[in-house]
């Protein structure tokens, strides 16, 4: 089986050994043991086929591994990009766009205006 995902660090070269070993510890779905899921009333009851990270993505020890559901694992790294991707939203600067009616010599248009 080829991975095809974008991760932020690499696997381990055990972790098909690792994944078997959460996977078999962790029968359900662990969704709801970790504050940030936000716990729905009661607990999934999904089958878990998806090994994911609590901890920093390249900490493989077996304390930051849970076993989840496919739907809730796709709902936390989802989050996951969206909190990341607001980070980059207000930490880089836009550059300050120039008055609509100014324009610099050398514009596609041919003309040099300035």
């Amino acid at each position: 089986m080829t991975y095809t995902g974008r991760r932020s660090s690499p696997l381990p070269p055990n972790w098909g050994a690792i994944r078997l070993h959460i996977l078999t510890r962790d029968w359900y779905c662990q969704w709801g043991s970790q504050s940030e899921d936000r716990a729905e009333p009661s607990q999934c009851m999904e089958r878990a086929v998806e090994v994911d990270h609590i901890g920093p993505p390249d900490e493989h020890r077996l304390m930051f591994l849970r076993g989840l559901c496919k739907y809730h694992h796709s709902v936390r790294t989802g989050r996951q990009g969206a909190a990341g991707k607001l980070r980059v939203m207000f930490t880089r600067k836009r550059p300050k766009d120039p008055h609509p009616g100014y324009r610099k010599p050398g514009w596609p248009d041919g003309t040099s205006r300035g």
